[in-house]
C-alpha cells in the first residue's frame, strides 16, 4: 500500500504530532507499505531518509499562547502539489486544519487515493480557529473518506469543523527496548516541553521548594524563557534547576533513564500527551496535571499521580509522595507501563492499517 502522510508541523522540532506521524511511517514501512512523511524541515532533517521529504523551511509562528513551527510561505504549494501527484492509495493529513499545508493537501490529493484526517489539537487556540473558520474549514473536510481524532478531547475540539463522523484512534510513540534505571538522584525530576504558559513550567517551580523532606532536582528539557529562569533563581532553586535546552528522541530516553520521577505539570489544552506515554513506556513514575488529556494516558489517575492544575502546594504533595513512597512508586511503574502498550506503534498502526483496509475496499 502507497500512503502519503502529511504533517504541517516541523520534522527537526520535538513534538506529539511529529512523535506519532514518524512513528506510524516507520512501522507501516516494516509491515512492507511504502508510507512516505511530508512535512516542513527546517534543518535537513528531511534528507535523512528517503522516505521524508521537505517542504518548505518552518517560522515559528506564536498564536494564543502556544508556539508551532510552521510552514507559512504559499510557495510550498508548487513542491506539495508536485509530492502529492503521485500514485498515492491513502493521503492521510495530520491535522488537516492548520495553515497552510494542511488545506493544501486536501486540495492537491489526488482524486484516485483515499483521504484520511486526524486531529490532535485541545487547545482553546484550536478551538477558536475551528468556530470562527467552521464553514470553510467543514467544507475541505468533506472531502475526507475518514476522520481520526486521538482523545475524546480532540473530538471535541473538531467537532465544528469535522463534516461528518470520527473514530478515535490515540497517538502511538516508537516501541524502544526498556532502558535500565540508573538515576544518581533519587530525587530527579524530568520536565519535557517548551515554556509555554498552558505547560505549568512556573508552577513546578514554584511547588519545589514545598516538597516536604526532600530537596529534588528539576532537569528541563525544552526552551525556556529567561523570565523562567530568573523566577528560579528568585525562589532559590538555581543550584537545583539544570536546563539542557530542546531535546527529543536518543536525547529525551537518555533522560529518562537517569530521572526518578517525570512530572507534566500542564494546565490544560492537552488531548493526551505522548510526553506522559514515553515516560511511562520507560518504566519512569509519572505526576501530572488532572486535566481532561492526561486522565485519557494515565487511565484515569491509575497509572500516574494526578494533581489539580496550577495547584503548587497539590503538586508539591504529589512529587513528595512519588519519591518517597516506594509501594506508590512500584505501582505507578507497572501501571504505567501496561498503559504505555495502548500506544505502541504495532498497536496504534494495526487500527490505522484496518481504516485504510476499509477504505481502499469502498467500505
Amino acid at each position: 500500500m502507497r500512503i502519503a502522510l502529511v504533517m504541517p508541523y516541523d520534522l527537526a522540532a520535538p513534538g506529539g504530532v511529529r512523535t506519532h506521524t514518524l512513528a506510524l511511517a516507520a512501522w507501516l514501512r516494516r509491515r512492507g507499505h511504502d508510507a512516505q512523511v511530508i512535512a516542513p524541515s527546517s534543518d535537513g532533517a528531511a534528507e535523512r531518509a528517503a522516505w521524508l521529504h521537505g517542504v518548505g523551511r518552518p517560522l515559528r509562528v506564536r498564536v494564543g499562547g502556544t508556539v508551532g513551527n510552521l510552514s507559512v510561505d504559499p510557495r510550498i504549494a508548487g513542491r506539495l502539489r508536485e509530492l502529492l501527484s503521485d500514485d498515492w492509495e491513502i493521503v492521510h493529513v495530520q491535522e488537516p486544519a492548520v495553515p497552510l499545508i494542511g488545506p493544501l493537501a486536501l486540495c492537491f490529493a489526488p482524486a484516485s487515493a483515499r483521504v484520511a484526517l486526524t486531529f490532535h489539537s485541545a487547545e482553546r487556540v484550536a478551538q477558536r480557529w475551528y468556530r470562527a473558520a467552521a464553514p470553510l474549514l467543514r467544507g475541505y473536510s468533506r472531502r475526507a473518506d475518514a476522520r481520526i481524532v486521538v482523545s475524546t478531547a480532540a473530538l471535541e475540539t473538531a467537532r465544528p469543523i469535522l463534516g461528518g463522523p470520527a473514530a478515535i484512534i490515540p497517538p502511538c510513540i516508537a516501541t524502544h527496548a526498556p532502558t535500565a534505571q540508573i538515576a544518581a538522584d533519587p530525587s530527579s525530576i524530568l520536565f519535557v516541553g517548551r515554556d509555554e504558559p498552558r505547560k505549568g513550567l512556573r508552577t513546578l517551580l514554584r511547588a519545589l521548594p514545598r516538597v516536604e523532606g526532600i530537596q529534588p532536582t528539576l532537569h528541563i528539557a525544552g526552551p525556556v524563557r529567561p523570565a523562567t529562569r530568573e523566577l528560579a533563581r528568585r525562589l532559590g532553586l538555581s543550584d537545583r534547576v539544570e536546563f539542557h535546552g530542546a531535546q527529543f528522541g536518543d536525547g529525551v530516553r537518555d533522560l529518562l533513564s537517569g530521572s526518578a520521577l517525570f512530572c507534566a505539570p500542564a494546565l490544560g489544552g492537552e488531548a493526551l500527551g505522548l510526553v506522559l506515554v514515553e515516560a511511562m513506556a520507560a518504566g519512569v513514575p509519572v505526576v501530572a496535571s488532572d486535566i481532561d488529556g492526561y486522565r485519557i494516558a494515565a487511565r484515569g489517575g491509575r497509572a500516574a499521580l494526578l494533581a489539580p492544575p496550577g495547584d503548587a502546594p497539590a503538586l508539591a504533595e504529589a512529587i513528595r509522595r512519588a519519591l518517597s513512597e516506594q509501594q506508590l512508586r512500584n505501582r505507578l511503574i507497572a501501571a504505567g507501563r501496561a498503559s504505555a502498550r495502548r500506544f505502541q506503534a504495532k498497536t496504534v498502526g494495526a487500527q490505522h492499517l484496518r481504516v485504510y483496509n476499509r477504505l481502499l475496499r469502498g467500505l
